[in-house]
């Protein structure tokens, strides 16, 4: 293609796109970068040479063109999002919010932003159940709140012993951490007291989609469908609890819930705390996520299941548990599979205090992302300036899950970031053997670990302070023979939990479901409970 007159970048994009859709990745960064060559002020190129940079891991660059449309347009709204997303990526929440909260000025009623912006608060620093009430609430607010008047009267009537219909609204009927969470209820759940509907945005699939569709009732798709059509065709369906299994975190509909689609709402599994939603009646959790005391700190009303708050099914690709590898190398490897973002300075430093404790041990890193030379470098310089040689730190990209799935078996113990804790990446750990060391935080996303670690027995392994997580992990590292009984007995112990007892937290989920529809037939205004085994 020649090289572009302005009013050809258009055009350029459009094949760029399409190159990069065929998997031609280097044709589209040639052609953009000649188009730019010619056009090196055009902010749609930049923006979309950024992105590219950003889609094969050059973070640095794609910041530094992002910054180039800023000097050229300061309010770009689109630059400002990605400048706070490559932020987040590399670890630096606090300044990801600024520039989330710049773009918010320019633009308040831009919700994809102001949902990124929420994402984002979990990752913070300090952050707790607390705080992150009002951020969610102003998003109530400004987005929610002015879709009151389009409330309608529930068209199911209040009969208590009916065959309650519930409905999960969720593009994740896929290979997905929240997948792992629905099918096991899905498959246990009492059909004779229940209907399950899947109600699935977009039209993604893959090899667990039939799973899923297999263990429903009803399959519903809302494929382009406004949010107003969406609760059409809900309440025709006449669902009468409907879960959000998104929150605020990508393909989200919470423009649905906020037109109270259902009698009764609830958020679950997908999202890290409160929705902010008045319209949302609940939040199913447990004990350990939302503590007794921290009520006030959400928006919905709490459902306290009795064990964990959600079940876990392994993935079927898991490997055997091989052998402890300090047994072979002679020295301990720590390791974690967490998302950069989630590796902010603190969690590295504490990490590198550990590695100065126990000695020639070593960390393995795998995430999309950390292979990015932005981030690499940043990791390893936090380690050497703490007196850690970098070559005791292996960092490496995106894995096939499978693939991740097997490094497991290069790892002794697991450690457990902050504040934002790992969620089903703690389960794989110790599904895979791998004991896993946490530091319980202040917010539903800082308690994940802890929750199934109390699950299946091991509060032995949740530190409540910096200096006693440091403790753990260095004397588990000095315990050899016990790292080795928890290795090789971590599936019993998962399958004999209740994490993994299907039965009984479906037989738990039913009767807390049961309780808020007899409360909601009796005119009971949703309150906080606890479901009792």
């Amino acid at each position: 293609m020649a090289a572009p007159g302005a009013s050809e970048s258009g055009q350029v994009i459009t094949e760029a796109r399409r190159l990069l859709a065929a998997g031609r990745t280097p044709e589209a960064f040639r052609l953009l970068k000649t188009a730019l060559a010619t056009l090196p002020t055009d902010v749609n190129l930049l923006l979309e040479m950024a992105a590219v940079y950003r889609m094969i891991g050059s973070l640095t660059e794609a910041e530094g063109l992002y910054k180039r449309v800023l000097n050229i347009q300061p309010s770009s709204i689109a630059a400002l999002n990605n400048l706070a997303v490559i932020a987040g990526d590399m670890g630096q929440a606090a300044s990801a919010a600024s520039l989330f909260e710049r773009a918010l000025a320019s633009e308040p009623a831009n919700i994809s932003v102001h949902n990124n912006y929420l994402s984002n608060a979990q990752y913070v620093p300090g952050v707790t159940a607390a705080s992150l009430l009002p951020l969610h609430q102003a998003w109530d607010e400004r987005h929610a709140m002015p879709l009151r008047q389009a409330w309608q009267p529930p068209p199911t009537q209040r009969v208590q012993e009916k065959k309650l219909k519930l409905g999960f609204l969720s593009a994740d009927f896929t290979h997905h951490p929240v997948a792992y969470f629905m099918l096991p209820l899905f498959r246990a759940l009492d059909r004779n007291a229940c209907e399950i509907h899947c109600i699935q945005h977009g039209s993604r699939q893959d090899h667990l989609t039939p799973l899923f569709k297999s263990s429903t009732d009803a399959w519903h798709t809302l494929s382009d469908q406004s949010d107003a059509e969406a609760v059409s065709q809900i309440r025709n369906a006449g669902i009468d609890i409907l879960f959000d299994m998104a929150g605020h975190s990508m393909n989200n509909r919470l423009g649905v819930f906020a037109r109270k689609a259902a009698p009764l709402q609830i958020t679950w599994a997908g999202y890290v705390g409160t929705t902010g939603l008045d319209a949302m009646d609940y939040i199913l959790a447990d004990a350990h996520q939302i503590p007794d005391n921290e009520d006030d700190a959400y928006a919905e009303k709490i459902i306290r299941m009795p064990e964990c708050y959600v079940p876990y099914l392994p993935p079927e690709t898991a490997p055997s548990i091989g052998a402890l590898p300090v047994l072979k190398n002679k020295y301990v490897t720590f390791g974690g599979f967490h998302n950069p973002a989630k590796l902010n300075d603190s969690v590295l430093a504490l990490w590198a205090k550990i590695l100065g404790v126990v000695k020639n041990s070593r960390l393995i890193l795998r995430y999309r992302g950390l292979d990015a030379p932005a981030n690499r470098e940043r990791i390893l310089s936090a380690f050497v300036a703490q007196g850690v040689s970098a070559d005791r730190i292996d960092t490496g990209g995106a894995t096939p899950h499978p693939d991740l799935l097997a490094a497991y078996n290069l790892m002794d113990i697991a450690l457990d970031p902050f504040p934002y804790s790992g969620g089903v990446t703690t389960c794989e750990a110790l599904w895979m053997g791998v004991p896993v060391v946490t530091l319980t935080g202040q917010s539903f996303a800082g308690r994940h670990a802890a929750s199934y670690l109390a699950t299946v027995g091991l509060s032995e392994l949740i530190a409540d302070t910096p200096e006693r997580y440091v403790a753990i992990a260095s004397n588990l590292a000095a315990a050899l023979d016990k790292l080795n009984v928890l290795r090789q007995g971590m599936r019993a112990r998962m399958l004999s939990s209740p994490l993994m007892n299907y039965e009984a937290y479906a037989r738990d989920f039913l009767a807390a479901m049961r309780h808020i529809w007899a409360g909601y037939c009796d005119g009971v205004a949703p309150k906080s409970f606890s479901v009792r085994p």
